[in-house]
């Protein structure tokens, strides 16, 4: 039984409730942002991704995660009213609808479609006309009708052009086949109406038009689009067209082109040269280039005036194809010469000189070469030509700036636009040539190029798809050579394919089959690495060895055992020839996936691999625990092993400059954890987690400290390290804990404690219990939580070690304000400051102060909350974290409040909001609304209180803090009563989850000198 349409998004945004579909149901950017998630159904969309694909850029709210966690929430609640089977679920930083896709309008359509193409091969016009007219009614409206962004655009005509038409098309086919001409004119005339004139659709209305005998019409008509056509630029159209009415039986003659009817100034020269190779049907992207070529050359406004621009790029990045497409253009476009001439500086082939160029063009000229003596006067007769003629020259493959300088005074006449590998520095310093630099195309123009090459069998695989193109890494070339295997092999799902692919000599080496010319990756990026000196060629080599694409020099150095000037000069070598490329610092640089693969292949069988691998591993971890001791003082360090010789590791003056480097480094540092273990080098692998661990927590990169300590664990383990692998264990429990992920918490820590005891490790016993003890806080067993806490207190104290004992005193003063025992939690507050002060750990101290502030502010003593705002603030920047700053800001927002000065209230808890976004800090988001609830209340705004409470609650419980989220519950219920309800109190050191409102002295209840603890 067919499957009833219950969603839709082909018009507005559809959803069946009570039997029926219907527009009426919720809010205008509710239906956008369901439309969205509905074309993505099954696919998980990143937060930043469905912000941007829903809503305009002039309207993206200001608390994106937020907004879009209101909107999920009224979005399931429709869901569930509905008749829909849908599930929209909140997964990995992003949202999923989980639903069947033959229920939604547009994925019912393209399956119709699809089955009709399979009937259109089978020849089957009446199983087409059943199977489209079933389907096209589907299509209530433009797509995505209520979502107005350029990612919406860019799919509306993305499905219009590959979709939409083509199957009206198929149905118009059909009605011809079956002789059924009216209802085809009548579709004809709908389609025309919104699309204009088409080449394809105008090829139909011929053959209609012929059929029924109507040869004036037809003819005029073809008259028309013809016209139409040239005048939107579109030539190859119009020439296509004028062969299919010339098809037909006593058509019209065509039109006579206006420079066929120019005389001839001598007989034997072709007035209008025109030599080119034929122009790429669907190519895909580069509108930037395109418009700076026309740009450069005066050619949006008329005619181009001379000019020399060079195209300039890795191999197979589609240098040739773009200036072709510019020239087939731009020389139909003004009625101009061209003439293609490839000088094979690639060294493909022998090179083609100077005189044979001017050699080339003379004969294509109609002029004996032989009549004209020497290379100086038939480069001065080819001037003499040029010079009444306009043309565009395009002269591909040059090797330098020395390869095309003999040319210039011989075409300065001419626009000539030039490819090459290498950047043409030369002539653009002294000769003032154009350079234009090729970048790979950008994911969805690479995908867009292999749904173009592949067809239909892309809309069955999205996913494989987008991979594919990935693999591809914007280089033209890849992504042909993909297209064609695909289309070559259509028994092999594009999933196989991807499979494949993954394995970088079988990427490389597609497209040497034998048949003729090696056309491959490999032999492209062959020609420009045999270029390189020996010396330029290693440091491209030794990049194969790098995990990441983008390396600094000072990386590279240590890998190559070279000085720092050795390596720049390498480097601005593979820079000019396209095989680095600056992506903006001058100290970093970064190579294309595909060449990173095409080193690393030529890097394995070196025989310094293993030494070059080394150095590599330890300029990373000297650095990084370098980095730690300069931001960290106070933190204990692994113990490190000895540098390697040729190694020189960075150095930091300032903590500024050593979290900037750690966070700069970031991605390569996570790599080099994994790629250790890989490697069988487990004291790296466990030993660098350790020293990034700090900064990951500081700035909220909690998924990046799951992936290295996950590593560290079984690293350690295989090391036979008890003590690392005890650490590995509590710190990656500790960063569950934090987020919420609670029984992993468990699991790890129980572990932890575990390695401790059995083994002795003192200093290990108390951290895993400082951990567990705040297991029991997160879990609302505060009184459990108390004991545990007095308990790492005096273990911490008589080992003598003073960072547990400040964080076992900070935290149990969070226990015991939790339990509004204010006043029992001073001391600890202040004993934790304390050694945090003469430990000079900044951090510590920071958080401590916040402390102090929120908890003077809830005991109304304002004046001592001020001063310890002010201490905090004037450290905040020594600590860059982005967790302290939501921390402070929320209560900076709280004692504004409670001085009734709610402007700057307001101002400080929109930016903790902000900064918890940013730190992925779902706790600190809970904190702030609840903050914000309390101001909103306060000044009498009780509707938008409850929703921003509720809000937090829900974030609450998203992290299993169920007794936190029932207290919002309780301030939900009661915000109607004259006596307003006692705040949340503060928990937890690392993680803002819950400071306390301000007390207002007209009527919030003020905690006592006599508070007990209670359970």
């Amino acid at each position: 039984m067919e499957q009833l349409i219950s969603l839709g998004f082909l018009g507005q945004t559809i959803v069946r409730m009570h039997g029926h579909l219907t527009v009426q149901w919720g809010r205008a950017q509710e239906h956008a942002v369901l439309a969205v998630l509905l074309a993505q159904a099954g696919r998980r969309v990143p937060i930043q991704t469905l912000v941007q694909q829903a809503w305009p850029e002039n309207r993206i709210p200001r608390n994106p995660a937020a907004t879009l966690h209101t909107y999920a929430n009224r979005i399931r609640a429709t869901l569930r009213r509905g008749d829909t089977n849908a599930r929209l679920d909140n997964t990995g930083g992003g949202y999923q609808l989980s639903v069947d896709r033959k229920t939604i309008d547009y994925f019912r359509l393209s399956e119709l479609i699809t089955s009709a193409h399979q009937a259109a091969r089978e020849h089957d016009h009446e199983r087409i006309r059943t199977l489209l007219e079933a389907a096209l009614p589907l299509w209530r409206d433009i797509p995505l009708a209520e979502v107005h962004t350029e990612w919406a655009e860019n799919w509306r005509n993305s499905v219009i052009s590959d979709e939409w038409i083509p199957a009206n098309g198929l149905l118009i086919d059909a009605y011809i086949g079956l002789e059924k001409y009216e209802p085809a004119l009548r579709r004809l005339n709908d389609l025309h109406r919104e699309h204009g004139f088409l080449v394809g659709l105008a090829r139909r209305r011929l053959t209609l038009l012929h059929k029924l005998q109507r040869h004036n019409d037809a003819n005029a008509y073809y008259l028309e689009a013809r016209r139409q056509l040239q005048a939107d630029g579109d030539y190859r159209g119009a020439e296509e067209l004028r062969r299919f009415q010339d098809s037909f039986p006593e058509p019209d003659p065509p039109p006579v082109a206006d420079w066929l009817r120019a005389p001839r100034h001598e007989p034997n020269v072709p007035l209008l040269l025109r030599r080119l190779p034929r122009d790429i049907t669907d190519f895909t992207g580069r509108e930037a280039i395109l418009t700076s070529l026309d740009d450069l050359t005066g050619a949006r406004e008329g005619p181009p005036h001379p000019a020399v621009i060079a195209l300039v790029g890795a191999a197979g990045v589609g240098k040739t194809a773009t200036a072709l497409r510019w020239t087939h253009r731009t020389s139909a476009r003004h009625a101009l010469g061209a003439f293609f001439i490839d000088l094979h500086g690639d060294g493909t082939a022998p090179r083609v000189e100077a005189t044979q160029v001017v050699d080339d063009l003379l004969d294509a000229l109609g002029y004996e070469i032989s009549s004209i003596a020497g290379p100086a006067g038939r480069e001065a007769k080819l001037r003499s030509l040029l010079a009444d003629r306009r043309m565009l020259i395009v002269l591909d493959n040059v090797a330098d700036s020395a390869h095309l300088r003999p040319l210039l005074t011989a075409l300065a006449d001419c626009v000539v636009i030039v490819t090459s590998r290498r950047r043409l520095t030369a002539l653009s310093v002294r000769d003032a040539v154009g350079n234009l630099t090729l970048s790979p195309l950008p994911q969805n123009d690479s995908a867009e190029f292999l749904i173009r090459r592949i067809g239909a069998r892309t809309a069955r695989e999205p996913e494989a798809v987008a991979q594919l193109a990935r693999l591809g890494d914007g280089l033209p070339l890849a992504l042909t050579l993909i297209a064609e295997r695909a289309a070559n092999r259509a028994g092999t799902t594009l999933t196989t394919l991807v499979g494949q692919l993954r394995n970088p000599e079988f990427l490389l080496h597609i497209g040497d089959d034998g048949d003729g010319a090696d056309t491959s990756l490999d032999s492209a990026f062959s020609l420009t690495y045999r270029a390189l000196r020996p010396a330029h060629a290693r440091v491209f080599r030794l990049l194969g060895i790098h995990p990441g694409a983008e390396i600094s020099v000072e990386a590279l150095s240590a890998m190559a055992a070279t000085s720092r000037w050795e390596t720049q000069r390498a480097l601005d070598a593979l820079v000019s020839s396209h095989l680095v490329f600056q992506p903006g610092d001058i100290d970093r640089y970064r190579v294309h996936d595909l060449l990173h693969r095409y080193a690393a292949v030529l890097v394995r069988n070196d025989p310094e691999f293993d030494s070059a691998r080394n150095r590599m591993h330890s300029f990373y971890l000297h650095s990084a625990n370098a980095a730690q001791r300069t931001a960290f003082p106070h933190r204990q360090a692994p113990p490190m092993p000895p540098l390697e010789p040729g190694c020189v590791p960075q150095r930091f003056d300032d903590v500024s400059e050593a979290l900037r480097w750690s966070l700069l480094e970031r991605s390569n540092l996570v790599s080099m954890v994994h790629h250790a273990a890989r490697a069988g080098l487990h004291g790296y692998a466990w030993r660098l987690p350790h020293c990034l661990i700090d900064t990951l927590k500081r700035y909220g990169l909690y998924e990046d400290g799951i992936s290295t300590l996950t590593t560290a664990i079984s690293s350690a383990a295989e090391d036979r390290n008890i003590q690392a692998e005890a650490s590995s264990l509590n710190d990656l429990g500790e960063i569950h804990l934090i987020t919420g992920a609670y029984d992993l918490a468990d699991r790890y820590l129980g572990r932890a404690l575990e390695l401790a005891r059995l083994h002795g490790i003192a200093v290990g016993e108390v951290t895993v219990m400082l951990n567990l003890a705040r297991r029991h806080q997160y879990a609302g067993r505060l009184p459990e939580a108390v004991t545990r806490y007095r308990e790492c207190l005096r273990l911490a104290e008589s080992i003598g070690d003073q960072e547990r004992h400040a964080v076992a005193a900070h935290r149990l003063g969070d226990a015991l304000v939790e339990l509004d025992l204010h006043h029992q939690a001073l001391p600890h507050y202040q004993l934790a400051l304390d050694l945090r002060r003469k430990a000079n750990d900044v951090a510590g101290t920071v958080g401590s102060h916040i402390a102090l502030v929120d908890l003077y502010t809830t005991l109304g003593q304002l004046n001592a909350a001020e001063s310890h705002q002010r201490h905090a603030h004037e450290l905040l920047d020594q600590v860059r974290g982005l967790t302290a700053a939501t921390r402070l800001y929320i209560v900076m927002s709280e004692l504004a409040h409670a001085r009734h000065q709610d402007r700057d209230a307001l101002r400080h808890v929109q930016h903790a909001i902000e900064l918890a976004e940013r730190a992925n800090h779902v706790n600190g988001r809970a904190r702030a609304y609840t903050a914000l609830g309390r101001i909103l209340a306060d000044r009498g705004n009780r509707e938008d209180a409850r929703w921003v409470w509720r809000e937090a609650a829900g974030l609450y419980r998203d992290t299993g803090r169920e007794r936190k989220a029932v207290k919002l519950d309780r301030l939900v219920t009661e915000i109607d009563e004259p006596e307003p309800v006692v705040p949340l109190a503060r928990s937890g050191d690392e993680d803002t989850v819950a400071l306390p409102a301000p007390p207002r002295l007209n009527g919030r209840r003020t905690p006592q000198k006599d508070d007990h603890l209670h359970s």
